[in-house]
Parts: C-alpha cells; structure tokens; sequence
C-alpha cells in the first residue's frame, strides 16, 4: 500500500511538476504578452498625449485665427472703403487727363501756328535777300552794259572799216572762184573720162577672170584625162604627172618612146602619145612645149654622123613628139615647141644605171601661151 501510496504520490508530484511547467510557460506567455500591452499602453498614453497637445495648440491656433479672421474682415471693410474712394480719385483723374489732352491740342496747334509764321518769316527774309541780290546784280550788269555798249560800238567802226576790206577782197575772191569753176569743171570731165576707162578696164578684168577661171578648170580637167588615161604608165613608173598653179608637167621615160640612141618613135610609143595628144586637142590657150633630156653618157662614135652630141639627139626627140602631135593628132603648130636640153637637167645622179634611166625623159610642159 506505501508503494502504491508512493507511486501515487510520485505520479501526483510528477502532474504537479508538469502542471507548474505548464502553468508556468503560460503564465510566462501572458506576462510577456502583458508587457508588450503595457508597453503599447503606454505608447498609446503619449500618442494621446501628443494628440491632446496638438489638440491644444490647434485650439490656441484656430482662436489666433479666429482673431486674424476679424481683422481681415475689418480690413477687407478698409479696403472696400479704400476702393470707393479710388473709384472717386480715378473720375477725377480721367477728368484732369481729359482737361490736360485738351490743353495740349491747344499748345500744338499754337505750336504749328508759331512754326508756319516763323517759316513765312523766313521765306520772305530769304527773298528780302535775294531781291537785294539781284538789285546789287542788276545795278552791277547795268554798268557792266554800258561798258560793253561804248565797247561793242568801237568794235561796229572796226567791223564797218573791215567790211569794206572785205568787200574788195570779195571781188577778188569771186574771181578765183569763177577761175577754180572752170578748172573743176575741166577736172569733172577729165575724172568721168578716167572712170569710164577704169569700167572698161573692169569689165575686161572681169572676162580675163572669167577666162582663167575657166582655164584653171581646163587645166584641172586636163590633169585628171592625163591620170585617168596614163594610169598604166604612171603604175609602171614609165610616166610621171605633176600639176603646178598655172600648168602641168608629163615627163616620159626614153624606152617608152624610143629605142636606145634613136629619135624615132616606137609603136608603143605612139599609142601613148595618141592618148595625150587627144587630150591636149581639148586644151585652149595654151603652150605645149615638148623638152628632150638625156644622161651625161657621150654619143656612140657609131652614131655621131646623125647627132654629134646629146645636143642634137634631146632636140631630135622633142622634135619628132611635136611632129607626131601636128601631123598624127591635128595639134595647132603655132601652140607647139621644141626644146633640147641635153643632159643639164637631171632629175636624178647620173651614177647609177637607174639615176640615168631617170635623166632619159622627154618632158611635155603645158604652159600659158607667152604674150
């Protein structure tokens, strides 16, 4: 029974144990939670405090500006016054302005009124003056006239005494003119008798231009048959063609016309020549002058008994060209010339076969026929 009473009690002092644990975590709990009450309490307290204060001063504030108020409506009361009697200030104002505009209209127009008499005073002192002037000017010309007078009245004697010096020199002076009349008429019929001779001499300038002009043109038709006709010879070299200002030059080579040392023409030679002396039949007004050259080579002993030099050969050949162009063409003779110039007019050196074969030509030259 003492252990059981003792378990008992054991358990009994153990529930109390715990219930004090208990009772004293929960009694723990609440003090905390008391203090923390306490504590907001408390800031509550001087939060209403605070607020009494605020209360207090705002109160204090609210009848300092109740005061203010009052003495704002009373100065509000002041200014409505103050206004009214502005009100009454300014129509007085506007009255006085008004009256001043008024007075100084007046003042301006005195003003202007002054101005326009003082410049009217002004104009008719500047013409006070300048009348002044001018009857000082006039008084001065007045004189000045009279001198001028008494002095153009010495200069009318000396025109009158010079008048009848003209009038002799007059009669004089007539003559001459009637003698240079005649003289300028004698030199007016000599002019028109100058200028109807420098017309005629115009007119026949005229026709002569017209006649070159036209045998310029020959001229040209003449070189471009020549090329046209001699274009095989001229391609072989066998012909050379030149056109100058006033004539054109068509030179041969020897073989072409001739054999070696010989002055007759050969059948090709003729055929060529019928070619050019068909064209120059065309050719008006003009010297043919045919030239025969040769190289610097003596003549063949064998030979010399027919052409002792090339003299008589270079002459011989132009010859029988000028006699093929009469008898076989019709060419007019008294347009035809030979010439021999041996070989004193070389076109190229006579040192070489080529050079000679050159120098071997006979030249046709047509020409200006020499007045």
């Amino acid at each position: 029974m003492k252990t059981v009473a003792g378990i008992v009690l054991a358990v009994l002092l153990v529930a109390a144990i715990i219930f004090g644990v208990v009772i004293h975590g929960k009694y723990s709990d609440t003090r905390d939670a008391l203090l923390i009450s306490e504590k907001n309490s408390s800031e509550l307290n001087e939060k209403v405090a605070l607020l009494t204060e605020e209360v207090s001063s705002l109160s204090e504030k609210l009848r300092q500006a109740e005061g203010v108020l009052t003495e704002l409506e009373k100065a509000q009361t002041r200014i409505s016054e103050f206004e009214d009697a502005l009100k009454m200030k300014d129509g007085r104002v506007a009255e006085f302005q008004e009256e001043l505009r008024l007075v100084r209209g007046d003042l301006e127009k005195e003003r202007k009124a002054e101005e326009a008499l003082r410049t009217e005073l002004n104009a008719k002192e500047t013409m006070a003056a300048k009348l002044q002037e001018e009857l000082r000017d006039s008084e001065s010309r007045f004189l000045s006239l009279e001198q001028e007078n008494a002095r153009q009245q010495d200069q009318v004697d000396e025109l009158r005494d010079q008048l009848s010096d003209l009038e002799g020199e007059k009669a004089t002076v007539e003559n001459k003119v009637d003698r240079l009349q005649t003289t300028y008429e004698a030199l007016i019929s000599d002019f028109k008798g100058q200028i109807d001779k420098l017309r005629e001499r115009l007119s026949d300038l005229v026709g002569e231009k017209a006649g070159v002009e036209s045998k310029v043109d020959q001229l040209q038709t003449t070189y471009e048959a020549l090329i046209a006709d001699l274009k095989e010879q001229i391609e072989k070299r066998e012909v050379t063609i030149e056109a100058f200002e006033k004539r054109i030059s068509v030179s041969f080579v020897d073989r072409i016309l001739f054999d070696f040392g010989k002055e007759t023409i050969t059948p090709e030679g003729r055929g060529v020549l019928q070619k050019v002396g068909d064209i120059l039949k065309e050719v008006q007004g003009r010297q043919i002058r045919v030239i025969g050259h040769t190289d610097d080579i003596p003549i063949l002993p064998e030979y010399r008994y027919r052409f002792p030099s090339n003299w008589e050969l270079s002459a011989a050949r132009a010859a029988a060209v000028v006699r093929h162009f009469e008898k076989e063409t019709g060419l007019d003779p008294r347009n035809l010339e030979a010439v021999g110039r041996s070989f004193y007019h070389p076109v190229a050196s006579n040192e070489t076969a080529d050079g000679r074969a050159q120098n071997r030509r006979v030249e046709i030259v047509i020409a200006p026929t020499l007045k």
